[in-house]
């Protein structure tokens, strides 16, 4: 697997990841990540921050080898737009409304829902709904643009996702409370107002500028990219090597085909003996004419 390089300093810089929170609002537990202080504001320490960030673009590469998908959440304004683009570019899920509930803990339930959106919208494309009045034709369709705000990201999750990234894990809490509870590991953008304890794989970063989460997410799109890749290339290596071994298989068939000629020609030796047989009669006639020639 190719090993990620590590991100340029000044990339994180020009993004504006150094920046943190206010130091009144701090979280003692990101200290170790800090680097100084600056006009009351907490700034991070990016040699720190591009080698957490090189970990989790790492397993991202592990998760994509292997065929696996990605859940992005991020609801708050500033990352909505980045987290649907991330999602779309690795073929993953995302959340960007409003996390509900139960996605995971009770994820049966939301499947159900999900089933009821795409059969609702697939009936309402076909125009089998239009002999409904039209007020209750409206109300169906206020609740598919609801539900489709919060499970339109999800509608093709059949199970549970291998990792999820969550931008501000402190608004997004309860997703990972969820994903604590069922061992979903989580990828999170923490600022210096979090606790990096509750994830898997945190990164020190700026959670409120819009530069700094699209940034961040595009270096995690990129290993998912290089990932899935390597995962494209050994499933075709495979249909390959079924491709060659099968021709090899069928070209035993003829070998059992050609033992019947053997079996088939032990029929005339069986034959031959009957003449052997009819033989042995004349001997038998021709004793008569003795017994004939006594008698005289």
């Amino acid at each position: 697997m190719q090993e990620n390089k590590t991100v340029e300093l000044q990339s994180l810089i020009e993004s504006g990841v150094h920046y943190g929170h206010q130091t009144r609002k701090w979280d003692p537990r990101m200290q170790k990540y800090i680097f100084t202080v600056k006009d009351d504001i907490h700034i991070l320490d990016l040699y720190k921050s591009a080698e957490l960030l090189d970990e989790a673009k790492s397993y991202v590469e592990r998760i994509a080898s292997h065929g696996g998908k990605l859940l992005f959440v991020g609801t708050k304004r500033q990352a909505q737009q980045s987290v649907v683009e991330a999602a779309r570019a690795t073929d993953g899920y995302f959340i960007d409304y409003r996390w509900l509930g139960g996605t995971f803990t009770n994820f049966t339930t939301i499947q159900k829902r999900i089933e009821y959106l795409i059969n609702t919208e697939e009936k309402r494309a076909k125009n089998q709904l239009n002999h409904l009045p039209k007020k209750e034709l409206q109300k169906v369709d206020d609740k598919l643009t609801k539900l489709n705000k919060y499970l339109g990201g999800v509608k093709e999750m059949m199970k549970l996702p291998e990792a999820i990234v969550v931008v501000d894990i402190g608004k997004e809490s309860i997703a990972v409370q969820e994903a604590r509870k069922l061992k979903i590991p989580i990828i999170g953008i923490v600022d210096t107002d979090c606790n990096p304890e509750l994830v898997d794989f945190p990164i020190p970063g700026n959670d409120d500028s819009i530069k700094s989460i699209r940034f961040l997410l595009s270096e995690i799109i990129e290993s998912y990219s290089i990932g899935a890749k390597n995962y494209f290339n050994e499933e075709i290596l495979a249909q390959q090597t079924d491709a060659v071994t099968k021709p090899t298989a069928v070209a035993e068939e003829p070998t059992a085909v050609a033992e019947e000629p053997t079996a088939v020609a032990e029929e005339p030796t069986a034959v031959a003996e009957e003449p052997t047989a009819v033989a042995e009669e004349p001997t038998a006639v021709a004793e008569e004419p003795s017994t004939n020639n006594t008698e005289e």
